[in-house]
């Protein structure tokens, strides 16, 4: 079931006595007007709470906010940071009711492998135990695969859950819905990572959301603030999310123009790697294949710029040393080796003790 594990300092306590650290303290300074997560981030990093804040002198802020943002903290910051306080009171209380809570990229529930990401999300709204993300892996592709598609989107995703690894995806249709389906029969944990607030579930995806949620090992995750519709927009900036949970990504039919198309980029800008199943001979004429086949043939740079990516992207393939965009698995008997690279990865990636938080998040 879905529940919230740890309450956080909230909009019941005290506004001069809430953390800026903290998820309350993130949102509401979030609220204010021409404060992104970069001064947010700086104002984290000078002051412990909101009262040293607003007992803050103009002298104490030059340096650390701009101008204009300075001037509007001493001018009007006191009813400002009320409003925001009142506010944030209204949210946290509708997040905990739907059995979740927000979590900032400084507390110890945030998952450590999301920190690490280009623009980490200030704050995360989650629902269920995020231990088994230690051992996530991501599983996208079309929302409309072809039977070949279906058949090894569920035959992979099934040998990864029944070798513990935690299942994540979008809760779209297509093989989103299998990858999340297969954790369930598997009894393995599954994250659905949304594009939208928690209370704005398509309703197409409702009946798979419940089941997540009535699952033991079933989580949820939300960048997004209640209220808030998916769009172009937010799905892109969910698939960042989904790749960089994870400690390596599936990719199960795509083209080119694609929303899938969005994870790929992500995952090379991220530096994590990506795999593809071997596609037979009788299948190669599906159009939903052409992209998975260049990505196990091509060099990244040479895919990169056949996909005319953006110079963050092209820049990242470029540097890339691989042999190809992605590793291609050709059937149950590569499963061994999978297993034991996927492993591999997860030791490598072990957190390393103190680690501040300044050295693994780009605030943007």
């Amino acid at each position: 079931m879905l529940e919230f594990l740890v309450t956080n300092s909230c909009g019941r306590c005290a506004m001069q006595d809430i953390k800026l650290k903290s998820a309350a303290g993130a949102l509401i300074i979030g609220k204010l007007e021409g404060f992104g997560p970069s001064a947010f981030a700086k104002l984290a990093a000078r002051f412990e709470t909101i009262g040293a804040l607003l007992n803050a002198r103009e002298a104490d802020l030059t340096g650390v906010v701009n101008i204009t943002q300075r001037n509007s903290l001493m001018i009007s910051g006191h009813k400002d940071l009320m409003r925001a306080h009142m506010e944030v009171t209204a949210d946290f209380d509708r997040v905990i009711d739907m059995g979740a809570q927000p979590i900032s990229i400084f507390d110890d529930l945030y998952p450590r492998r999301l920190k690490l990401i280009p623009n980490a999300p200030t704050v995360i709204y989650a629902a269920g135990d995020l231990s088994p993300l230690e051992r996530a892996v991501g599983c996208v592709g079309t929302r409309q695969p072809t039977r070949f598609g279906q058949v090894v989107a569920a035959n992979m995703t099934k040998m990864l859950a029944e070798n513990g690894f935690t299942i994540v995806s979008g809760l779209a249709s297509g093989i989103d819905s299998i990858a999340h389906r297969e954790a369930l029969a598997a009894n393995a944990p599954t994250l659905a990572v949304l594009g939208c607030g928690l209370d704005k579930i398509n309703y197409g995806a409702y009946e798979l959301y419940g089941m997540i949620g009535d699952s033991e090992g079933g989580m949820v995750l939300t960048e997004q603030p209640l209220g808030q519709e998916a769009d172009r927009n937010t799905l892109s900036r969910r698939n960042r999310i989904i790749t960089g949970l994870s400690v390596g990504t599936f990719v199960f039919q795509l083209e080119r123009d694609s929303g899938t198309m969005h994870t790929v980029k992500y995952a090379f800008r991220q530096g994590k790697p990506m795999f593809v199943p071997v596609i037979p001979e009788r299948f190669r004429e599906e159009p939903e294949n052409n992209t998975a086949i260049d990505m196990a043939n091509m060099k990244p740079s040479d895919f990169a710029r056949m996909c005319d990516w953006k110079k963050e992207y092209l820049d990242a393939a470029n540097e890339s040393s691989l042999p190809s965009v992605a590793d291609s698995i050709s059937g149950k008997d590569d499963y061994p080796r999978l297993i034991e690279r996927l492993n591999a990865l997860i030791q490598e990636g072990k957190p390393e003790e103190n680690l501040e938080i300044e050295q693994v998040a780009t605030f943007a």
